[in-house]
């Protein structure tokens, strides 16, 4: 793996570089012996990597939508992820924590769009995953190239949410929560984001009213998905909205290459609480799915790719006998609808969106508990001169971008 500085021995039983005697540094320029290099603000003994040089001295003709090339950090070395299992990346804290092993922090920043990474380049092996979490969007920028033949999971789902999901910006065009009623609370609405997600039901006759769905955006620059609505509350609350997916744009100077899986999708709403044979509490609304982003002067899709951002499924209602107690499928990975919580007792929630599908699906209603509706699909926003695309998996279709 090539790194940023390769750095020398500098004195017996110091494999560290030591900073010069006699002044700091902000750039190389200011080091004025040939054999220094700036490095955390010292003048080191070193020497450049050749292709990280290469790389820097390029930045005017690394267009990108998302940042300028020329303004972000120094690229690292080559990102090489290549480990069985799974690498966690957090965009709150920069960490990349690997299957086994110390965690490391590859050369980041935060942008207005999110954290982004810049590396050489960066490859997912076959075999590997890379989980993003964290408040923030990740963008990573590849001064080279970009290959996925493994996986990147970007989604929400009942572990936790992806990278950047639930932005202050859904609050414009949230999901509603459903009414609550004592005799049967409504369902929650769906989360929207590139599709409307699905109304929740109606409880109690009439009386708990159904959440709202939330309504679709225009594509946004890169941003996750929404949450889903509450269910009303009945004896007790109703249940909790899935989170929305979470965000990846992947940006490469030269290609990018996807023969595996990048999935960003929502997650499931919760069912209805029920607590000691008191219930009657409305499902909640499954999340939106996220946002995949591409981009290079070169795309290739290969026939073996997936690229998914579909909503969560609706939770199921509950009434205060035997319950219901089923959560909405998480967003699938799959150009197929997820599904609402279902069962023999409360409104079942609605289908998140699925292929050419793009909304989410109406819970059902129930004289009890109502289900919650499914979450809309979220956005595969592709910007690129040439793409190739073979017969993989897109879900929904993408959206060229300028």
């Amino acid at each position: 793996m090539k790194s940023l500085l390769l750095l020398a021995v500098l004195a017996v039983g110091c494999g560290f570089p030591r900073p010069s005697e006699s002044y700091t540094c902000s750039t190389n320029a200011d080091c004025k012996d040939d054999n220094r290099i700036c490095q955390s603000g010292f003048c080191v003994v070193g020497e450049i990597d050749a292709a990280v040089e290469e790389d820097a001295s390029a930045c005017s003709i690394f267009s990108a939508r998302h940042f300028d090339a020329c303004m972000i950090a120094a690229p690292g070395g080559d990102l090489m992820l290549d480990q069985s299992g799974t690498y966690t990346y957090d965009t709150d804290t920069a960490m990349l924590a690997p299957p086994s092993g110390p965690a490391t922090m590859p050369p980041a920043e935060i942008t207005p769009s999110g954290r982004l990474i810049s590396v050489h380049s960066l490859t997912v092996a076959a075999g590997t995953t890379l989980r993003v979490v964290g408040t923030r969007p990740l963008l990573v920028a590849s001064w080279s190239t970009i290959s996925v033949s493994g996986s990147i999971d970007a989604s929400s789902n009942v572990n936790g949410a992806g990278a950047g999901a639930n932005p202050p910006e859904c609050s414009t065009h949230a999901a509603g929560a459903g009414t609550g009623d004592t005799g049967g609370g409504g369902g929650g609405g769906g989360g929207g984001f590139h599709g409307a997600g699905g109304a929740g039901g109606i409880g109690s006759s009439g009386v708990g009213l159904a959440g709202t769905g939330g309504t679709p955006v225009a594509v946004p620059p890169l941003s996750g998905g929404c949450k889903g609505g509450s269910g009303g509350t009945g004896d007790v609350p109703g249940g909790v909205g899935g989170n929305g997916g979470g965000a990846i744009q992947l940006t490469a100077k030269d290609s990018i290459t996807v023969g595996g899986t990048i999935h960003a999708g929502g997650a499931g709403g919760e069912p209805g609480m029920v607590i000691t044979a008191q219930g009657d509490s409305g499902g909640g609304g499954g999340g939106s799915g996220g946002m995949i982003g591409l981009e290079a002067p070169s795309i290739t899709l290969l026939l073996t790719s997936t690229l998914a951002a579909n909503g969560g499924g609706g939770g199921e209602g509950v009434n205060t006998t035997t319950g219901g107690t089923q959560r909405g499928a998480d967003g699938s990975a799959f150009a197929m609808q997820s599904a609402g919580g279902a069962g023999t007792d409360g409104g079942d929630g609605g289908l998140g969106s699925g292929g050419a599908v793009l909304t989410g699906g109406p819970g059902d209603s129930d004289s009890d508990g109502a289900g919650g509706g499914g979450g809309g699909a979220g956005y595969i926003a592709i910007k690129t001169a040439s793409l190739t695309a073979g017969s993989g998996t897109e879900s929904p279709a993408h959206t060229v971008v300028q």
